[in-house]
């Protein structure tokens, strides 16, 4: 299961996306309107099927590109520091 890592800063900014800051490494990630939605997903700890799930029933995306765009960003968080693998 994934994990917001608690130190992480975030800030709408505008047109529905939001400003997210890795305190640690000073990195800063743009979120978009989908990559936002899995981002409160995260934090509502949803498991990935759900989140997936919720991508598809509110974008106009198949499930395969939703999914492979979910692990993708999930992958780059993960590098990143944004996001913690626990069991």
């Amino acid at each position: 299961m994934y994990h917001i890592n608690p130190k992480i800063l975030q800030t709408p900014i505008a047109d529905g996306k939001a400003l997210i800051l890795e305190p640690e490494k000073g990195l800063y990630f743009e979120l978009n309107e989908v990559s936002l939605v899995i981002f409160q997903c995260l934090k509502n700890n949803m498991n990935i099927q759900t989140i997936l799930e919720k991508i598809v029933d509110t974008f106009t995306v198949s499930k395969d590109q939703a999914k492979s765009d979910l692990m993708e960003l999930l992958e780059q968080l993960t590098e990143n520091n944004i996001l913690f693998i626990t069991e």
